[in-house]
């Protein structure tokens, strides 16, 4: 039988991708009249198909995220991402943007509330996708520093971080955890997962290249303060006057190497060069 001719497949077509990744597997009846057997079971004809999406986008998480097995098991965090498949579908066919509140789910997945420190490692693992994927900016280095001498002696050159750079804390030794997961030495020992004490973590880009540091308290609130007011001199003093071990110059050093801020402009000319 053929659909009259104002028949708009639209609306069906959204209903349909809706179920695939929906935890109900019942198939509406209005919609079943739609779908054409050809010898094979509707519900079978479906379960291949969210089969296929489910299992799709189950290995993007996994691989997005790829320290939770080894963490907690394979069936485990197939679990978990498929509970988390069916609250949060995709919203856009690009699927670099898909799971960005991962982590946050992780906290709450009930489940997995005894892992305290899952979804910290889980965050370190969705900054660094973050920042692979970053806007392209030319960041502040060594060796493009004598172009700014003028204001980065006055102290006035006006910064902020390259947006690939990603900041966090946590209550436990998140990275450390992370890197023992990958290891393949079955000898390596554990971190003491401890939760009395704050640990601090940049995310930065190094050409393609990119990595999770450990930074000191200090340091993070350096970061901070050039996040929020951008002007070198001013961070400075306000973490001065914040902290008492802040060793700005090797914190200068380390930071340069790891590419994290970016010129806005220099006292009163924008530079526009370094982001084209």
């Amino acid at each position: 039988m053929m659909p009259p001719n104002n028949f708009k497949t639209q609306p069906y077509q959204e209903r349909l991708a809706k179920h695939l990744v929906s935890a109900d597997e019942a198939v509406p009846r209005d919609m079943s009249s739609m779908i054409y057997e050809g010898g094979v079971s509707i519900d079978g004809r479906l379960s291949i198909y969210r089969h296929n999406v489910v299992g799709g986008l189950e290995d993007v998480i996994l691989k997005r995220f790829p320290s939770l097995v080894p963490l907690v098991g394979k069936e485990f965090a197939q679990a978990m991402a498929r509970a988390y498949i069916y609250e949060y579908p995709p919203e856009t066919g690009n699927l670099n943007d898909y799971a960005a509140n991962y982590p946050d789910f992780v906290r709450a997945f009930k489940p997995a509330q005894e892992i305290l420190f899952l979804a910290d490692v889980a965050h370190i693992e969705n900054n660094e996708h973050r920042a692979y994927y970053a806007e392209f900016v030319s960041p502040l280095t060594i060796n493009n520093l004598a172009e700014y001498a003028g204001g980065l002696e006055e102290g006035d050159i006006l910064l902020d971080l390259h947006p690939a750079t990603q900041l966090m804390v946590s209550d436990y030794p998140a990275l450390d955890i992370r890197n023992y997961a990958q290891k393949d030495d079955e000898t390596a020992q554990a971190p003491q997962v401890v939760g009395d004490l704050q640990h601090f973590y940049c995310t930065a880009r190094q050409d393609m290249r990119v990595s999770t540091y450990e930074i000191t308290h200090e340091e993070y609130i350096f970061l901070e303060r050039v996040s929020e007011l951008k002007q070198l001199n001013r961070a400075l003093q306000e973490t001065i006057n914040m902290t008492k071990n802040f060793d700005f110059t090797k914190t200068w050093q380390n930071f340069l190497k790891y590419q994290i801020f970016i010129v806005k402009n220099e006292k009163a000319g924008t530079n526009e060069k370094n982001s084209k």
